[in-house]
């Protein structure tokens, strides 16, 4: 018996479970829901702000009237119809791109009439996903 007392007694000196146990619960609870709040509020902001930086690009943009073509030295004509907003991309940026892509004057693909842009990483030859080297050529002159 006079051993069992001895070992609860050390247990109880040395042990820092109730200061553990305390900060745990009251601080561990209370600093995981402050991270969580910061961590809410950053991405957040962050979502605003591209938003407003899409929205000022947008404004940005303006139809071209009387647009001319443009032929390039391989080939490949372009006509601009919109004028954007944004800056040039950079390779490896997800580039979102409406087009009609024409032949001898015959159209081969139009993004419009399927109702979706082709979406593809910018600069990624030669694995650009299906998108002609033509169309990839014409954006990065426009």
């Amino acid at each position: 018996m006079p051993d069992k007392a001895l070992a609860k007694r050390r247990r109880q000196a040395e042990s820092t479970d109730p200061i553990a146990t305390f900060l745990s619960r009251r601080f561990g609870i209370a600093g995981g829901l402050a991270w969580l709040g910061f961590l809410a509020i950053g991405s957040l902001g962050e979502q605003v702000k591209t938003r407003l930086e899409v929205a000022a690009e947008e404004q940005a943009a303006m139809d071209v009237n009387n647009a001319q073509e443009v032929l390039l030295p391989s080939g490949v004509a372009y006509t601009d119809v919109k004028l954007g907003g944004g800056s040039t991309p950079v390779k490896g940026y997800l580039a979102v791109v409406h087009f009609v892509g024409r032949a001898n004057g015959e159209v081969f693909d139009d993004t419009h009439t399927r109702g979706k842009p082709i979406v593809y990483l910018w600069g990624g030859r030669p694995f650009a996903g299906g998108l002609c080297a033509g169309v990839e050529e014409g954006m990065a002159n426009m």
